[in-house]
């Protein structure tokens, strides 16, 4: 029968685990190919590495996970991908990878995490390879986030990239937020503080 060698004019025997034999009246067994693998005696077929997994070696018993970082998406590989960047994995025996989450970036291949965005940038799409600037009139004052802040009433922000916004100065006033420049006070009015969002007072 399939899966057993002749040993004798009486007997035959049960191909060894990582081997098989599809053929009648064989004389030995084959060992399984690279992305294959048998775990039983007297198999006629060996079966291709899993999804996560490759084989890179004749005669195999099992296959191995894809390593952290790697996947492997396609069934009896020899080998692991690494994951892209934008990319990552952080678990073994994967059959694809995780797309960055929002806020943050990978820039290499095999990444096993994501790295947040700085302050003063953000990320607002899965899978990306880096971050954007904040706007200005705005800024973000915090690691790995997904949207940036408008500048509050009596600040500005004049230049993209800010981790934080600038009071308006001594004589000038913003009653609107997420702006990037301060009004002057209008003639007949000053303004002694600065960070202020409306004139108060009169000459």
């Amino acid at each position: 029968m399939c899966g057993d060698v002749l040993v004798s004019s009486l007997s035959c025997a049960p191909c060894v685990p990582g081997y098989h034999q599809r053929r009648l009246g064989s004389v030995s067994c084959d060992a399984c190919g690279l992305g294959t693998y048998n775990l039983a005696s007297g198999q006629s077929d060996c079966f291709s590495c899993s999804y996560g997994s490759f084989g890179n070696r004749t005669a195999a018993t099992a296959c191995f996970a894809c390593n952290v970082g790697t996947h492997a998406d396609l069934l009896g590989q020899t080998a692991c991908s690494l994951c892209q960047p934008g990319e990552y994995n952080d678990a073994t025996n994967q059959r694809s990878c995780k797309p960055c989450p929002l806020g943050t970036f990978s820039i290499v291949n095999g990444s096993t995490a994501c790295e947040r965005c700085p302050v003063g940038q953000h990320q607002d799409e899965l899978g990306q390879t880096g971050c954007d600037d904040c706007d200005m009139g705005t800024y973000s004052d915090t690691v790995g986030t997904d949207f940036c802040k408008p500048c509050k009433v009596g600040e500005f922000g004049n230049s993209t990239g800010q981790p934080a916004c600038h009071q308006c100065l001594p004589g000038t006033y913003q009653n609107v937020p997420g702006s990037s420049s301060c009004r002057f006070c209008s003639i007949g009015r000053f303004m002694r503080s600065p960070g202020q969002a409306q004139v108060m007072l009169s000459c």
